[in-house]
């Protein structure tokens, strides 16, 4: 590949890492303020009756639908992760065997699935994913 195709390949991951990190972001904020609302739909279903349950069941499932979304950003963070990881490790036992010395890379990446606060995803996934350019 030319100099010109791997920049290009670069900025593509760089473009997909950032979005994938900006789309959980908002996804994280839309949760908490469904999780206000909820809330807000059982405090009226318990002062006015079961007209609020219609709104409480909508919010629930669109609660799921954006869990489910991060779950699914988290997972494809993770599998870049490994893919990388594995990249990592041929290219220095590449290196090592070109060179005698294990090689650097330039470009890495990691992610970091820590807990987000008020996203209340359940406990069999990560609750937060992150990526950082080193």
């Amino acid at each position: 590949m030319d100099a010109s195709g791997s920049s290009g390949a670069r900025s593509d991951v760089v473009a997909v890492l950032s979005s994938l990190e900006g789309h959980f972001s908002v996804l994280e904020l839309e949760l908490q303020e469904i999780n206000r609302d909820i809330k807000t739909c059982e405090e009226c279903a318990a002062k006015y009756g079961e007209v609020f349950r219609a709104p409480d069941e909508y919010l629930r499932a669109l609660r799921k639908k954006k869990k489910d979304t991060m779950k699914e950003i988290i997972h494809n963070l993770e599998n870049f992760n490994l893919t990388m990881t594995g990249g990592r490790k041929v290219l220095k036992s590449l290196d090592r065997d070109r060179t005698g010395t294990g090689g650097q890379l330039t470009h890495t990446f990691t992610i970091n699935a820590s807990s987000a606060t008020g996203t209340d995803l359940d406990a069999s996934s990560a609750s937060g994913a992150q990526y950082y350019r080193q």
